[in-house]
């Protein structure tokens, strides 16, 4: 078995899997009759099936579900393990399985595992795949144990779970954290426990889930340096640390107010709308037209040309820093590790901290770990050869290798990154003009198209946080399936199919 039989396993053994991943989603439709279950699963075609299933094992965490509480726990609890089986790969799980049938497994995992290059931590690949998983489950068990020790004894008591639905859940969001996917059972999310210590517990867990395994695997045998020996984990912590500093200070200093579900930024303390327009009232004072009109603060409304509207007040998002810091440090966690998990709707925080998180969610985990997007290390090389490049127009004549762990980066590496981000950019531009050429505006359709390409869930607009992908026509839902399995599989694995020269002899 060469590279083509490889690369064609993969993707068409994704493909496969995602149809039988869909089956119990239409069978239960079909099973249903015309009860109120029907109405409510939104299982109402084998494409929603399809879509639900294929977010699930791309980790992706998109969902058409309008009412996800309603539906059985086995349902539910299918739905959060195809992120779990996902998580880690399909064909890495398969990878140790083969060589008991005879059939090498290096290929796949070379297609398989995340991120421009493989570590392998033990010489046979098979060993290899079955230290990765070993590794994955022990991290899964663990944060089932402090997740149902939370649901059952820490969370408010007005949410508190019994032993064995605590246990349900706990399984449940630990598959989605490990997996960085984000299917939860709960309408709310994570919000729904409104549990601080819930909060910590899934934010480590997918700091961890967003980090090299190879880094885990050596931990747990007693090399904790390893982690800030490697350049990549180090640019990872201090992406997450600075963003999270930027957003902070972004929610607890910029003033917004939500009208008709709205968010709108402002720099003063209150507002009148007037038609479409937001007008600022400074020393009590609003102008409108040329003309000056007082503002009286113990009314709710001003008249002006003899109509009435109302006075909006602006206030920042959160009030201290140790409540700006619990849910943006989630926040940022859920989008940079591709999880998509939520405990705030961040449609509501000024647009600065918005599009932050946009572009937040094209970086991703770092290479080896469950985490979608373009992965960390190949921000940090873009980085080192934009650097490199500066300095060859003071340099001109000078030898400047890209180094990464100490390690010279090979050029063609470089080339590949470059290659990937511009398919990556193709990709997602022919995507986003489909989806709105199918009725979706621009910021919708832009957001899913990056949330299925990165892998994460949440986009904004009719796609947002508190909303989600129900109401696109079903080959826009195709359209981002086809997106979830590329980030999935990196774009190259699926697109080399294509080539003609991959299948001459």
């Amino acid at each position: 078995m060469g590279n083509k039989e490889g690369f064609a396993i993969v993707t068409f053994g994704w493909l496969l899997i995602a149809m039988v991943g869909a089956l119990p989603y239409f069978f239960y439709q079909d099973f249903l009759g015309n009860g109120i279950d029907q109405q409510v699963s939104s299982f109402t075609r084998f494409t929603d099936s399809y879509f639900e299933s294929m977010s699930g094992f791309s980790t992706t965490g998109a969902t058409i579900l309008t009412d996800i509480e309603h539906l059985p726990h086995g349902i539910l609890f299918w739905r959060s393990f195809t992120h779990w089986f996902g998580g880690m790969g399909i064909l890495v799980l398969v990878v140790a399985i083969l060589p008991l049938l005879g059939v090498g497994g290096m290929q796949l995992y070379r297609a398989e595992a995340p991120g421009p290059q493989s570590d392998r931590m033990t010489p046979r690949i098979q060993e290899t795949a079955k230290v990765l998983w070993w590794v994955y489950v022990l991290f899964t068990l663990v944060e089932v144990a402090f997740l149902w020790v939370g649901t059952v004894w820490i969370v408010p008591e007005n949410v508190r779970e019994t032993f064995g639905e605590g246990l349900y859940n706990a399984f449940c969001h630990a598959f989605g954290t490990m997996a960085t996917g984000g299917f939860s059972p709960k309408n709310s999310s994570i919000g729904h426990y409104n549990s601080l210590y819930i909060d910590i517990i899934i934010m480590v867990f997918m700091f961890i889930a967003g980090t090299n395994f190879s880094h885990h695997y050596k931990a747990l045998k007693g090399d904790f340096h390893n982690y800030l020996k490697d350049e990549e984990f180090r640019f990872y912590a201090f992406m997450v640390g600075l963003i999270v500093v930027i957003l902070v200070i972004n929610t607890t200093w910029q003033s917004v107010t939500i009208i008709n579900d709205v968010t709108s930024s402002v720099t003063q303390n209150q507002i009148v709308k007037i038609g479409r327009e937001t007008y600022p009232v400074t020393n009590k004072q609003v102008q409108y037209k040329d003309q000056i009109y007082f503002v009286d603060e113990s009314l709710a409304q001003i008249v002006i040309d003899g109509s009435a509207y109302d006075i909006y007040h602006a206030t920042p998002v959160y009030n201290s820093i140790g409540e700006a810091l619990r849910f943006v440090g989630f926040q940022v966690l859920a989008i940079v590790t591709t999880t998509g998990y939520g405990t705030t709707d961040f449609e509501q925080w000024p647009f600065m901290s918005q599009v932050i998180l946009v572009f937040l969610m094209f970086f991703g985990g770092c290479a080896g770990s469950t985490g979608g997007g373009m992965k960390q290390v190949r921000f940090l090389l873009l980085i080192k050869h934009g650097y490199r490049e500066i300095k060859h127009l003071i340099l001109p004549h000078a030898v400047l290798p890209i180094k990464l762990n100490g390690q010279v980066v090979p050029p063609e590496t470089i080339t590949n990154i470059l290659g990937f981000f511009f398919i990556g950019v193709a990709v997602f531009t022919v995507a986003t003009v489909a989806l709105t050429g199918l009725g979706l505006d621009l910021i919708s359709a832009s957001t899913a198209v990056a949330s299925a390409l990165m892998n994460i869930g949440p986009g904004l607009g009719s796609v947002g946080p508190m909303n989600n992908y129900a109401h696109i026509q079903p080959i826009g839902k195709w359209v981002l399936c086809l997106c979830m399995l590329l980030g999935r599989l990196e774009l190259y694995t699926v697109l080399i199919l294509f080539t003609p020269q991959l299948w001459k002899k």
